[in-house]
């Protein structure tokens, strides 16, 4: 947080995801791409984290190399749900055929495209 206000920018809250979301913007406007910028997150980013971003292409995720915070994706005919809890995906998509992705290990990051769909996370 210190050094992204040594850099000029204000925070609104002590909120963990507006940090992030800072960071990560800072970095793309260095000139990262949102995978390298993923990438760096595990190394310079203190703590434990699972966050998600995205454009209007594409969703991309990181987890902290501790991996205290789960991931969990539900990928069924080219949409993708994601939550930190499998019930919260579940919700979404009651059916129990659905094949549910749990990304429970370290230093994980990864993108997905959405081709002519536009991506929200």
């Amino acid at each position: 947080r210190k050094r992204l206000e040594l850099k000029g920018y204000r925070f609104l809250t002590y909120n963990d995801s507006e940090l992030i979301a800072v960071w990560v913007s800072d970095r793309m406007k260095e000139g990262l791409t949102m995978e390298q910028a993923l990438t760096r997150s595990i190394e310079e980013i203190d703590g434990v984290f699972t966050f998600m971003i995205s454009r209007a292409d594409k969703i991309g995720f990181a987890k902290d190399r501790f991996a205290m915070k789960p991931l969990v994706v539900i990928n069924e005919n080219g949409e993708i749900s994601a939550a930190t809890e499998e019930q919260s995906v579940r919700r979404i998509c009651d059916d129990e055929g659905v094949s549910i992705i749990n990304y429970d290990g370290p230093s994980l990051h990864g993108i997905w495209g959405v081709g002519n769909r536009r991506a929200a996370a």
